[in-house]
């Protein structure tokens, strides 16, 4: 009897210790594909809505007064270091998770502060907003089509992601309503957030107006790291300038030229190169003076490099 009751104890460990491998397995499987989305997203919209809103900010930064800039400049500043506090917070919480501890409570009296701060940082703003409604109002129309084609195919990553995911709790892959009600002040739930939250943000007037108007600088490589060390020159040009980029491997390279609002102009080159230095020439004649961009893609990533036509 002793013997069997031994058996059955060593049976229930055994039954316990697989099962908790089961569940570590998936727990890590189902972040890294939370993982692989966020990044896909964040290429997403640095590779094709970044490089249409920016000029657009750009053009707005021309109608605001010198009051109306220091405040947003302030903000940002403050906004900064409220999502620093916020990342720290969140990695206490999710430590207590791993644990399998309970949250204490003052983490959660502290991230309720920081959403309030946030929201007393955002008001200024908001105000500009207000004020400069007909100015924003103008430019975000120059994007409705577009926003519905980034709407789709963010809805895509994140449906393509979801797949054989269902069931693993009713949380959607990505959601972490910490993050999304806390440190970005609830104002989308967490489903609406990972088909777009991004872009639902800098669409909207206070969104546009923090979008740093110099994020983009002359490059934006993705987060995959593509290492293309890309330049442009002479920069600014009049009719033709010269593209320079490295290939860690030889493959298939294709760049395309856009105007200000993201809208492919041409075909620069699609085609095999090898590795190492690559440099193309490419004639602008045509051009009018304006903010274009050439934007570089390879299996292994892409990168967007801004350029201006002065004759």
């Amino acid at each position: 009897m002793k013997s069997n009751k031994t058996i059955i104890g060593i049976l229930l460990l055994l039954i316990l210790f697989i099962t908790d491998g089961q569940v570590f397995a998936q727990r890590k499987h189902h972040g890294k594909k939370r993982k692989e989305a966020r990044t896909e997203i964040r290429n997403y919209i640095h590779n094709n809505v970044l490089p249409v809103m920016l000029p657009l900010r750009e053009r707005l930064e021309t109608k605001l007064n010198d009051s109306e800039k220091s405040t947003i400049a302030a903000s940002k500043v403050a906004l900064k270091t409220l999502h620093t506090e916020c990342k720290t917070l969140r990695k206490q919480m999710q430590e207590c998770r791993k644990a399998q501890k309970p949250i204490p409570e003052d983490l959660q009296l502290k991230m309720m502060a920081l959403r309030e701060k946030r929201q007393a940082a955002l008001e200024p703003v908001k105000a500009i907003a207000e004020a400069q409604k007909a100015n924003i109002e103008e430019l975000l129309a120059e994007v409705s089509a577009q926003k519905e084609t980034w709407k789709a195919d963010l809805k895509a990553i994140m449906d393509k992601y979801r797949e054989g995911s269902k069931g693993h709790g009713d949380k959607k892959e990505g959601c972490d309503k910490d993050k999304d009600s806390a440190c970005k002040g609830g104002e989308e739930d967490c489903t609406k957030a990972n088909r777009g939250g991004h872009v639902a943000r800098i669409l909207r007037p206070v969104g546009f107006l923090l979008l740093d108007a110099n994020i983009m600088g002359e490059e934006t490589p993705n987060k995959n790291n593509s290492g293309f060390n890309t330049q442009v020159f002479p920069n600014p040009s009049s009719i033709s300038n010269k593209i320079t980029f490295e290939l860690a491997e030889s493959g298939h390279v294709q760049i395309d030229l856009l105007n200000k609002n993201g809208l492919v102009l041409k075909n620069v080159l699609n085609e095999k190169r090898p590795s190492g230095p690559n440099t193309i020439e490419v004639d602008n004649s045509i051009l009018n003076n304006d903010v274009y961009y050439y934007r570089i893609s390879t299996p292994k990533g892409s990168e967007t490099k801004r350029f201006i036509i002065d004759k």
